[in-house]
């Protein structure tokens, strides 16, 4: 599951995922209008088999609206 909160440190997102699926890119992104879109750092809370990930937008508790997303998309093949 994603789960999105806000928090002291700005507008979390967090989520899991397997830690062995070198062909997937998990990607978190922030927002104000839908349009435009800036990238998150992900953090690995804990990790093991299934990872506990967390992605922090600290611009949201001074901006009037916000807006995060996780993107997950395939890694393009090695040529």
């Amino acid at each position: 599951p994603v789960v999105g909160r806000l928090e002291e440190d700005g507008l979390a997102l967090s989520f899991t995922r397997p830690k062995d699926l070198p062909d997937v890119v998990y990607l978190a992104e922030a927002s104000s209008d839908l349009i435009d879109w800036i990238a998150l750092p992900l953090v690995v809370v804990s990790d093991g088999p299934l990872q506990s990930v967390r992605a922090v937008d600290p611009s949201a508790p001074t901006a009037e609206r916000r807006f995060v997303q996780l993107r997950v998309v395939r890694a393009p093949a090695d040529p």
